[in-house]
């Protein structure tokens, strides 16, 4: 058995799952009715408020599967580190793990409470990263640095890599991953010609989860509007990092980044 067939076979896993979403989301789309209707007038503006109706909405059952992907594809990262750490040494220490840090080195500390002294500093990858990967042989350790969130160009908060890490404490610390519909598209026909130099006639908000009866825009009385409605199954309420993306895409961006890390380490093992 290759050292890495563990963290691949969690990644399988994962992706296994993911395809499973794809089919639910394709089937959700199909027999869920959604439509942008015209509600409430205010008679200053001369527009009336638009609503979406839909008349179903994703079950709990994706948050369980998400919690799912998103626990495999950490522990296929963890994985991979405590193979590496195989290299140098027959008993790695009981922290070693995948560091996923926002912080390069920081001095900012957490609030302490009154009496209790200075408060811990924030968690950073100089102090607490290195720890997790110490019996890993400098090189190595040199490449996990290298992918840290906080790296400049890695994208921050919306690297793949911190998208899990958040993803998977909130799936363990607090609740599953709740998930709701975000437009994907949202295109409209004005069937009448806009003269040149007229306000716009409709102006939509599209990019937040669309529940039942939640106004997404407004439209000018005296316009004729049909609107086209292509929605995603998208993360909701659970975790603030992912709130709004898509679930299947996101997951899927996520699951491609983890195998390409642990395919990089595969030159590594005889």
């Amino acid at each position: 058995m290759h050292p890495l067939d563990g963290p691949r076979f969690k990644v399988w896993g994962a992706q296994i799952n993911l395809q499973d979403l794809v089919a639910e989301e394709n089937a959700f789309r199909e027999k869920t009715k959604y439509e942008i209707v015209r509600a409430e007038s205010n008679l200053k503006t001369g527009k009336d408020a638009l609503r979406i109706r839909i008349n179903a909405e994703p079950t709990e059952a994706w948050g369980v599967r998400i919690g799912e992907i998103a626990h495999d594809l950490r522990s296929a990262l963890d994985g991979l580190i405590w193979q590496l750490s195989l290299l140098t040494t027959k008993t790695p220490a009981r922290n070693t793990q995948f560091p996923i840090f926002l912080r390069g080195r920081t001095q900012l500390r957490r609030p302490s409470r009154p009496g209790s002294g200075r408060g811990q500093l924030l968690p950073h990858f100089e102090t607490d990263g290195r720890r997790m990967i110490s019996n890993l042989r400098p090189e190595h350790q040199a490449v996990i640095e290298r992918l840290q969130p906080y790296k400049r160009g890695n994208g921050g908060p919306r690297n793949p890599l911190w998208l899990l890490s958040e993803m998977n404490n909130a799936d363990k610390h607090r609740l599953l991953q709740v998930v709701g519909l975000t437009p994907t598209a949202i295109s409209w026909m004005i069937p009448r010609f806009v003269e040149d130099g007229e306000p716009p006639a409709v102006s939509l908000n599209s990019r937040k989860v669309l529940k039942d009866g939640a106004k997404v825009g407004m439209a000018a009385h005296d316009v004729d509007v049909e609107f086209i409605l292509l929605p995603s199954v998208s993360f909701s309420e659970g975790c603030a990092t992912v709130k709004n993306l898509p679930v299947v895409s996101t997951l899927g961006y996520i699951a491609k980044h983890v195998s390409e890390i642990i395919e990089r380490f595969g030159p590594e093992f005889p």
